[in-house]
């Protein structure tokens, strides 16, 4: 578990603004995710649910993998040092960086806990966060979701910003993959409970958008037949060093 103090989130958020701000003027693109773009993003609703609302340790984004080596360049020149280590054992796939106080983490090109997401196709939605239907995939693709993620997904799903949620992009996804489909079915269940108990009768309707997404989204003929072996093969990336959490010694995301 991580044992960091949480810096206050208008300074992280500060922070990781200007940095994917900065990065566009040199012509490199970053985008926010995990908790801390889903607070920028769910502000005004998580000061009236402050139950939901949670610290976050340090700034996740996300680059293409041709603005890799500029965006490594480009923190170095704001004063952070890199962990090298990191990016030469994920053969490139993740690079950290640190600054005084400030922890940053770049993934490139796609979002991989339990499943790998390619997100980089969809930068120009969104600006300067992943989009949102993007950043429910990557809270809902974890097969043993934390607190924190069903808090995630609550506030992406019962604020306003359900509103702007690709839901034929997520149905399109979900239609060909049973293994994410059956891991976020997953997710949905277990964030059905955690609503109600957390929100009592105040309603989700981003909660049945995900429900009927998940019940009406076109299955692909590859879909039905991995559906027929179901969980006796293996459906997700096994959780092990090569993960966020583990990395970082528990860190939330």
């Amino acid at each position: 578990m991580d044992e960091r103090e949480p810096l206050p989130t208008p300074n992280l958020l500060r922070e990781a603004v200007s940095i994917c701000e900065d990065a566009r003027r040199r012509g490199m693109e970053l985008r926010l995710f995990g908790g801390l773009a889903i607070q920028f993003l769910c502000s005004n609703w998580l000061e009236e649910h402050p139950a939901i609302a949670r610290a976050s340790h340090d700034i996740d984004l996300v680059t293409r993998s041709a603005d890799a080596v500029a965006v490594r360049e480009f923190l170095n020149s704001r004063g952070y040092g890199e962990a090298a280590e990191v990016r030469i054992f994920s053969e490139g796939r993740r690079m950290t960086f640190h600054r005084e106080e400030f922890l940053v983490d770049v993934v490139v090109d796609a979002l991989e806990y339990c499943h790998r997401i390619v997100v980089a196709d969809s930068f120009d939605q969104s600006f300067p966060t992943l989009d949102p239907a993007n950043l429910l995939l990557s809270k809902a693709q974890r097969v043993d979701p934390r607190r924190a993620d069903l808090a995630d997904m609550t506030a992406l799903l019962c604020s306003e910003v359900s509103s702007n949620i690709d839901w034929d992009y997520l149905r399109t996804l979900l239609g060909r993959s049973w293994t994410l489909w059956h891991t976020v079915s997953r997710s949905e269940q277990r964030l059905a409970s955690f609503i109600e108990s957390e929100l009592r009768d105040s309603g989700c309707g981003g909660l049945e958008g995900l429900s009927r997404c998940l019940a009406d989204c076109p299955r692909t003929v590859a879909w039905r037949v991995r559906a027929t072996f179901g969980t006796l093969l293996p459906w997700h990336i096994p959780v092990d060093a090569l993960t966020i959490e583990q990395k970082k010694n528990g860190k939330g995301g």
